[in-house]
């Protein structure tokens, strides 16, 4: 009986593993689209005027001398898969990346004296722009779909009674073996594109640009891999053990 609990419970246990990693992969990807805290506190990175810059002052100056709010020396861009969230003067509006040419205007200045008009030298919407470049969502969307697709094999191995279960369990090893595969490589692709903004873009804008990494965000995302690695061992697992037991029952007993 006890045996026969700590079979159903291995099941369980992946499964809800498997909804908690919807569930962190899904706010991942809607990170920044809403002015709400619960999406907009889910961001791969944040650009901001570095206000230890001793180039800040220029920065003031320049949005003060083209006839715009020197508020925006203040301006926040948190980036994330879909969208991006914008604060000014504790102003918060999120929008998606097609929308972000409208604002586009209103953001870049120029600190440094040049002879070509309109010339804009600091532009924290175009920096938004380039890094997402370097972050995948579709990558993030395939690991969704497989992650979908592995809750319903595994459901379906927990549900009595049902044909097919052998072939399931097939199923289920392949799918988390390649969803460990494909967000392992979405993990490191975000990871390196945010640790390359942190470390480049402060040096390249001469530290009037600073880039912090989302740590709520970086967390989501390792803990989702954890958990689908974890749900690939305990698949195989399973399999292993099922098997084990077949071959027990067909060999002949002397």
């Amino acid at each position: 009986m006890i045996f026969f609990l700590l079979k159903k419970l291995m099941k369980f246990f992946l499964l809800v593993l498997l909804f908690i990693t919807v569930f962190l992969l899904s706010f991942l990807l809607i990170g920044s689209t809403d002015t709400s805290s619960t999406y907009s506190s889910v961001y791969l990175t944040k650009f901001e005027f570095n206000k230890t810059s001793d180039l800040y002052s220029n920065i003031q100056a320049a949005y003060k001398g083209s006839n715009i709010s020197t508020k925006l020396a203040e301006l926040t861009l948190s980036v994330g898969y879909l969208g991006v969230c914008i604060d000014i003067d504790n102003s918060l509006q999120c929008t998606s990346y097609d929308d972000l040419d409208s604002i586009s205007n209103y953001t870049g200045i120029s600190i440094i004296p040049t002879t070509k008009n309109g010339a804009d030298q600091l532009n924290l919407v175009d920096l938004a722009k380039t890094f997402r470049k370097v972050c995948y969502s579709n990558v993030l969307l395939a690991a969704i779909v497989m992650t979908l697709l592995s809750l319903a094999v595994v459901f379906w191995n927990v549900i009595p009674l049902v044909p097919g279960k052998s072939m399931a369990k097939k199923i289920a090893c392949l799918l988390s073996a390649a969803n460990v595969l494909v967000w392992g490589l979405g993990s490191m692709l975000q990871h390196e594109a945010t640790k390359a903004a942190r470390h480049i873009v402060g040096p390249a804008s001469m530290n009037t640009v600073s880039a912090t990494i989302g740590q709520r965000a970086e967390a989501m995302t390792w803990t989702a891999f954890s958990f689908l690695l974890i749900v690939c061992m305990g698949s195989v697992f399973v399999y292993i053990r099922d098997l084990k037991e077949q071959v027990n029952e067909i060999e002949p007993k002397f």
